[in-house]
Parts: structure tokens; sequence; C-alpha cells
């Protein structure tokens, strides 16, 4: 089973380079069926934000908001968000399953609500 990490952050605001930013690592993992992944990753924001939100979901081609993998019940009760609401990101999914091949993605929202703003960060 190979699951690819693509990071989509999502947040709302006025879009500032500044003090934003998501870093992965590795890029793609391989695991053995049945077996357990962790996906690490971290993240930052200007420190005027506060993070009400974060949840990783499959990458999402379509105009609705992403569904939450915790909320899913194909993954409910085979994942585990290991991070916290400050800077860490790490993702975890037990039980591995070939369908479970995808680009998992990444978001959080912030307190500062002026605009809805898309960046993708992606390491080639």
């Amino acid at each position: 089973v190979c699951v690819c990490v693509c990071v989509c952050v999502y947040f709302s605001g006025v879009l500032s380079q500044r003090g934003w930013g998501v870093t992965y690592t590795p890029e793609r993992i391989c695991a053995l069926k049945g077996s357990s992944v962790d996906m690490s990753c971290t993240y930052s924001y200007p420190t005027s934000h506060t993070v009400q939100k974060t949840f990783w979901f499959i990458h999402w081609n379509k105009p609705q908001e992403p569904e939450d993998l915790s909320q899913d019940p194909e993954y409910s009760h085979r994942v585990e968000y290991l991070g916290n609401k400050n800077s860490d990101c790490t993702f975890r999914i037990k039980q591995l399953r070939e369908s479970d091949s995808a680009i998992y993605c990444f978001k959080f929202l912030t307190t500062f609500m002026v605009e809805n703003v898309l960046v993708i960060l992606e390491s080639h």
C-alpha cells in the first residue's frame, strides 16, 4: 500500500507569505497492508491568529467542503490526529487497506476571517 501525502493548506485571512507554512516528511509513504502509518507534518501561521479547527481529508476536487476523515465511516475507527492546534499536524492511519492509497491533505482554520484563500504546498 502506498500512501502519498500532499499537504493542502486552506486558511482564512489576508494572504501573506510571512508566517504561513507547512512541512511534511516524507512525501511518499509505503507501508504493508494491515500495518499503521504516521504522516509527520508541522505547520505555522502568524501569531495574531488562533487555530480553531484542524483535520485531514483525501484530496478534494469538489465545490463542497472536504470531509474530515475522522468523521468518515470508512476511516473514523482507524485514524488518529496526533497533532495539536499549535504546530504539529501528524496523522496516523491504522489497519491499512489497499483502498487507503490516496493523496491526503491537511486543513486548518484560524480565527482571522476575512476571505477564503487556498494555498497548496507541494514538494517536487
